[in-house]
């Protein structure tokens, strides 16, 4: 049964961590207003106007992050299955309506690709390391291999995946290696793990 009442509308306030191409001093906020809105609105698969997000507050982390919240105008289109209401569809600002399942769905196809590259990046680190030493290091976690890692084999610090877990790392005698993530579910040695073993991905 769809609803009567097309839509619903509201705000949300997002805090959104934006990664910056500069430097800068510490002593000041490293990223003006005008920036922030430019990076919120060149959010892929989001469309929104360059006027929409309503910047309330600016918190720099480092040189080149800052925590940014803002208010944006959200529409929502509710449907009622059964005796329960469902939001079905989303538009942001005066953008299109976003179905709720394709938001989704590019959200996971985001977040594994980013893992993807991740894992890349950890595997070429660990090239470069066995390249030098000639074995490859050894580490309890993630973190630990890490800071092996960085930055002279590996230009980033990497421990979590885009789901929040820790990536997996595992040395297997001074030649092989497996790296992994566990994935949209959380699990281990489930279908849907992401991993690289002795090399990157094709």
């Amino acid at each position: 049964m769809r609803c009567g009442i097309g839509s619903l509308k509201g705000k949300i306030a997002g805090a959104l961590l934006v990664s910056l191409l500069g430097s800068a001093g510490c002593a000041r906020r490293t990223i003006t207003l005008e920036e922030a809105r430019n990076a919120i609105v060149r959010i892929p698969g989001v469309p929104l106007p360059k006027d929409s997000p309503l910047v309330q507050d600016i918190r720099s982390v480092d040189s080149r992050h800052a925590v940014v919240e803002a208010d944006v105008r959200t529409v929502f289109h509710l449907e009622k299955r059964g005796s329960r209401w469902a939001v079905v569809e989303v538009r942001l600002a005066d953008g299109k309506w976003l179905k709720v399942e394709e938001f989704q769905e590019d959200l996971l196809q985001y977040r594994i690709q980013r893992a993807e590259t991740e894992l890349n990046l950890i595997a070429l680190g660990l090239a470069r390391y066995r390249l030098e030493k000639n074995s490859y290091p050894e580490a309890e976690n993630m973190l630990s291999l890490s800071n092996q890692l960085f930055p002279r084999y590996m230009n980033k610090m990497i421990s979590a995946d885009p789901w929040g877990n820790d990536y997996l790392f595992r040395r297997e005698g001074q030649t092989s290696f497996l790296v992994f993530s566990r994935g949209p579910d959380g699990k281990a040695e489930t279908k849907d793990d992401l991993r690289v073993k002795d090399g990157p991905l094709n």
